[in-house]
């Protein structure tokens, strides 16, 4: 894999060099992954009222910059798709006050800021760096929204459960789903039949185009977003039994990359794992097996 480091100097108007100056030396993505650990433990130790901290009057909250932290990721994410297609029309800027104004950061528990940034965070870096990804229930949603956001540009694409207001629900609470008035209630619980596309890797690793899985949640992927996220590479391979609901998503330019809405942890034993768990890590052994050969070779060179 290519290294992607920080550009030169020269190559960027002297506007920039202050923040290229801060750049670590190596490849981006080996920084993306460290900082994940080190921010996250970081931003751990703030309690929910220092959350709401502003060093002056009329600055930004803490709070405020982590979604900033998460708004820039998604944009900067689609800029590095963009010009590494070369697909030549220019982006449009932003202005980051305005951006702010309207993100309601404060109005959502520092939690929620939290487990966002490490939710897309994690996402990005499986997907960038062919990393095996399962992502489970919440894992499923994020996978998805950081697809809409760094692959499709949908800048502000979200979730619900963190950004009610947004205008791009990618994921949303399910009494607010299109024709499904009559499951009643606002949480989809129990097990429900879930049809796999043939041939898919969700297909393989259960050797079966019918499954049944239980539930326990309250946001759904909205389908109105299907047509985008799967014309720019992403495949929904797993559909309630009725065609309702996307249970399942893969990329297939990927070596193991599957989300999941069900919780295949509810039918996991140790003696007996659930085949998603035990292919799961089979292909994080794979992973780790081939990212040590290069350096096996040399040695033995």
């Amino acid at each position: 894999m290519t290294m992607v480091s920080a550009p030169e100097r020269a190559e960027t108007a002297e506007y920039y060099h202050r923040y290229i100056d801060q750049v670590p030396a190596g490849d981006i993505r080996d920084v993306l992954e460290h900082q994940l650990g080190d921010a996250s433990s970081m931003l751990e130790a703030i309690s929910e009222e220092q959350s709401l901290h502003r060093y002056a009057p009329g600055k930004w909250s803490i709070r405020e910059v982590v979604a900033h932290i998460n708004d820039t990721e998604r944009l900067f994410t689609f800029r590095a798709f963009w010009f590494a297609r070369a697909l030549g029309e220019p982006l449009p800027s932003f202005d980051q006050d305005i951006a702010a104004s309207h993100a309601g950061a404060d109005d959502r528990p520092w939690r929620s800021h939290l487990d966002e940034f490490r939710a897309v965070r994690a996402a990005t870096i499986a997907r960038e760096r062919s990393v095996p990804y399962f992502g489970i229930c919440y894992g499923f949603q994020w996978a998805t929204v950081e697809y809409a956001r760094n692959v499709c540009g949908i800048a502000d694409a979200d979730s619900t459960e963190c950004a009610p207001d947004t205008a791009n629900k990618v994921i949303y609470k399910l009494r607010d789903l299109l024709g499904v008035d009559d499951l009643g209630g606002t949480m989809r619980l129990g097990s429900y039949a879930c049809e796999l596309t043939p041939g898919s890797l969700a297909q393989r690793v259960y050797g079966a185009t019918l499954i049944h899985e239980r539930h326990r949640h309250r946001y759904e992927f909205n389908c109105l977003y299907e047509r985008t996220l799967t014309d720019a590479g992403l495949e929904i391979v797993g559909r309630s039994h009725d065609g309702k609901f996307v249970e399942i998503v893969e990329l297939p330019s990927h070596p193991w990359y599957v989300a999941v809405q069900f919780h295949p942890e509810f039918k996991s034993k140790p003696l007996k794992p659930h085949p998603l768990f035990a292919g799961f890590v089979e292909a994080s052994h794979r992973h780790k097996l081939a990212k040590q050969q290069p350096a096996a070779a040399s040695v033995v060179g």
